[in-house]
């Protein structure tokens, strides 16, 4: 169930969901012929509801759908937005003065143009367009700047100041455009009860009570079925909207057409110049998706409203048509805005220093026992080569007790073996040189094998050593699992820690590697110690085009709260989510997209958990972490994950460095 909700929110999968729900609504609306101009508008039937007239025809039945609809999509956008949140909001003159300007000194003009070039010769189509254009959105704006990701405390702020506008100011524009309308002003009023107070206060209400008995990261938990919801009262309020006018649209699809070139030219100029405007004034990118949805959506309640209490049903109609159109252009408009935020916002805050990406793992250390295993990591080097290897040193260790363990020590059977894994190991080395176009060494070394591993990348000065998880005896390869582990515990440079799978089909049994690129979905776990800001050090060295995407997990280990600090977990829940949202800023600002996560439970279990659901490419993480009681990814931690992993692990030891230069 969860999956599916989650597979709900995906946004490549939102424009198939769109489309056939419109298909759903446009079949209930021809098969039941539905349409009718004199709708009773949904506040009107509300009332009717409380005073017993309202008439339960399926028609009128449907229009309360809207209402319907429309709650349960800003209630989960409500559920967001903390108080402290919405009193920082209320303190942005320039995103309001943005608002405001092109809301009445810019759309209700454009919108007036725009009917005169296209509906001059229909004056009932040209009042209702005109009509539209008069007041801006007070709800599903909120919506639309939730989907894309904006400033949801910012999106209310504005809609409430543009609800006390209209009730002031509609009057005054319908006169000056259209000649004497006579309406009721309380309209707008009620609109705002209804589409924005009720959700605020319930969203309000369901925030309280949920982050209480759940703490905050339980609350994200439940946030997932909450955004669903969203999308669902979308979805349901789409099929309503196109059921009522269904029949209509399938038998005079002119006007959808009359009205759709103006409307959605409407829309798309007025975003791009308001998002446009805001990203030049220096705004970040929720405000100003904030600020150009406020001021690009229109309030098709109060147009519908006052198109059926002043003007003919045919001016109805024309308003009816708007938000047929609207919801899928603005839709459009919030994947672009998704899409363009990489490009337009990469502004790098103050306190990240705009760095000059140098290449983190320039000469790489291959130990090597000529096991499937060991030779299928040989396949990593074009990603690495992405990653900046331009030198490779390829290692042998032959440890003598156990080559001669049976026989004595015997110096010239040694020799001997030594010349063969040599002569093996050259051949190795010359064919990857030729193949890749990198510079390489090899080496036979005698010793314990960690020993001899650790001893030959500080002498090769190597910025990464590349092992695997697994190995063999010595006749079958000498790497064991016990080298990996002590090479980890020791290792003054980075580690990374191959995975393998079994290769399907044919009746040998083969090895691959579970990700064929790398870099590109990275899991970075952190407690926020010193050895974990290194590592974000590191990850920050990787290119963009390299790395797609970053989660950053954080685990309480319940292990400790539980039975010492279980009091404090609500401040602790807070705490963390700041230090994750300030990570995730500085990473986006980089170029990164970036994903965050706050589990509550034992660190190793829940990290390759999270690596194996989000289907990272790699975890990469430090060999030691905070010791004191309140977090805990101690050495242990990732040596459990390196251990049991499920994908590549890079381990970052302590003290350890990437290289980094300051742009002059």
């Amino acid at each position: 169930m969860k999956r599916f909700l989650e597979k709900i929110q995906e946004m490549r999968f939102l424009p198939v969901f769109v489309v056939l729900s419109m298909v759903v609504g446009i079949s209930i609306g021809k098969f039941y012929g539905i349409s009718n101009f004199e709708l009773t508008p949904p506040i009107d039937a509300i009332k009717s509801i409380f005073h017993g007239t309202y008439q339960f025809s399926l028609a009128n039945s449907l229009a309360l759908g809207v209402v319907i609809g429309l709650f349960l999509m800003i209630y989960p956008a409500m559920t967001n937005v903390k108080v402290e949140d919405m009193g920082k909001a209320a303190r942005s003159p320039r995103q309001l003065l943005i608002v405001l300007f092109f809301n009445y000194l810019v759309a209700p003009f454009f919108m007036l143009l725009l009917a005169r070039i296209f509906l001059a010769g229909d004056h009932d189509l040209y009042v209702g367009l005109v009509l539209y254009g008069l007041a801006p959105c007070i709800a599903m704006v909120i919506v639309f700047t939730f989907l894309s990701l904006g400033n949801n405390a910012l999106a209310i702020i504005l809609v409430a100041i543009n609800s006390v506008c209209q009730m002031l100011l509609i009057p005054v524009y319908a006169k000056l455009l259209l000649g004497e309308v006579t309406f009721d002003v309380l309209v707008v009023g009620e609109s705002v009860v209804l589409y924005l107070g009720l959700p605020l206060v319930a969203g309000f209400l369901t925030r309280r009570i949920a982050v209480s008995r759940l703490g905050e990261g339980g609350f994200k938990e439940f946030k997932t079925y909450l955004d669903s919801l969203s999308i669902i009262g979308l979805l349901f309020t789409l099929i309503v909207m196109f059921a009522l006018k269904g029949d209509l649209i399938l038998e005079r699809p002119l006007i959808i057409l009359q009205m759709a070139i103006p409307m959605t030219l409407f829309f798309w100029v007025m975003f791009a110049v308001v998002y446009l405007t805001s990203w030049k004034l220096g705004l970040n990118y929720k405000d100003s998706v904030a600020v150009a949805f406020n001021s690009t959506g229109r309030d098709f309640e109060i147009a519908i409203a006052i198109a059926i209490t002043a003007f003919s049903p045919a001016v109805a109609l024309a308003t009816v048509v708007g938000p047929l159109i609207e919801v899928p252009v603005m839709l459009a408009l919030v994947w672009a805005a998704r899409k363009s935020e990489s490009a337009l916002f990469k502004e790098i805050p103050a306190a990240v220093p705009a760095l000059e990406r140098v290449p983190a793992f320039g000469k790489i250390l291959f130990p090597t026992d000529f096991s499937p295993h060991a030779n299928k990591i040989m396949d990593l080097i074009p990603e690495l080569k992405r990653a900046g290897l331009r030198e490779a040193v390829f290692l042998h260790v032959i440890n003598p007790m156990k080559a001669t363990r049976w026989i004595g020590v015997d110096e010239k059977f040694v020799e001997r073996t030594r010349d063969e894994a040599y002569r093996r190991l050259k051949g190795v080395c010359d064919s990857l040189a030729s193949a890749h176009g990198i510079a390489v060494k090899c080496k036979v070394q005698l010793g314990v094998t960690h020993q001899e591993i650790l001893r030959v990348a500080d002498e090769e000065k190597a910025t990464l050593i590349v092992m695997g998880s697994h190995g063999h005896g010595y006749f079958k390869g000498a790497l064991l699992g016990s080298n990996t582990q002590s090479v980890m515990r020791q290792a003054r440079v980075p580690l990374l820690i191959e995975r393998f799978r079994r290769a399907e089909g044919g009746e040998k049994e083969r090895l691959a590697l579970v990700s064929s690129s790398l870099f590109e979905k990275i899991l970075y776990p952190t407690d926020f110690s010193p050895n974990s800001q290194q590592v974000m050090e590191v990850i920050e060295q990787f290119r963009t085009d390299m790395t797609k995407e970053l989660v950053v997990v954080h685990v309480q280990d319940t292990r400790v709260l539980v039975p010492y600090l279980q009091d404090k977990l609500e401040e602790f829940n807070r705490i963390d989510t700041e230090r994750l949202s300030a990570i995730k800023d500085r990473l986006m600002a980089l170029g990164y997209r970036v994903k965050t996560i706050l589990k509550t439970g034992v660190p190793f279990r829940e990290i390759n958990t999270i690596a194996e659901g989000e289907n990272v490419s790699l975890i990469v993480m430090g060999s030691h972490g905070k010791s004191n009681v309140r977090e805990a990814y101690t050495g242990s931690e990732t040596e459990f994950i390196s251990l049991q992993h499920v994908r590549p692990v890079l381990v970052i030891p302590r003290d350890w460095k990437a290289e980094r230069r300051a742009e002059t």
